[in-house]
This record gives C-alpha cells, sequence and structure tokens, in this order.
C-alpha cells in the first residue's frame, strides 16, 4: 500500500521536487532502484537534481520519464491474442 496518498491537485506547486521515498513511491518500486538507476553510467532512470545533498525529482520528470517507458504490443505489427 502506497505510504502517500496524493495527487497533483496535492501540492501548492503545479511541478513539485519529490523526495526519493515520495518518487519510489510514485513509481511503485523501491528507493534503492532509484538509486541504482541514478548511478548506472549513463543512467537510466528518471531525471533528477541535487539539491545540496538532498535528490529531488520532478513531479514531470517522473510522468514523462514513466511515458517513455510504455510499450506498444500493436506497433511492431505482431500483436498477441
Amino acid at each position: 500500500m502506497p505510504r502517500y496518498d496524493y495527487t497533483r491537485e496535492d501540492f501548492w506547486d503545479s511541478d513539485p521536487l519529490l523526495s526519493t521515498f515520495q518518487a519510489a513511491d510514485y513509481l511503485g518500486v523501491p528507493r534503492q532502484t532509484l538509486s541504482v538507476w541514478r548511478s548506472r553510467k549513463p543512467p537510466t532512470g528518471p531525471a533528477h537534481m541535487r539539491v545540496g545533498k538532498h535528490v529531488r525529482y520532478r513531479l514531470s520528470d517522473l510522468d514523462a520519464w514513466l511515458d517513455r517507458q510504455r510499450t506498444d504490443p500493436l506497433a511492431d505489427g505482431k500483436a498477441v491474442a
């Protein structure tokens, strides 16, 4: 069960910065997974930034990254019945 129950409307900022905990919860992955993705060369996860020693993710970057992960089984013309 998600630790946080929030929607875009819950934030006063239209594009808030999320902590690693919040980003992991939003994506449904373990927090450590985000760390692994950040450490790969080149990074494979969503765009992130450092604010001092803290890693932050823009909600819009998480949504954009999720959109890029989507695959369309019909795109290659080999639909599975």
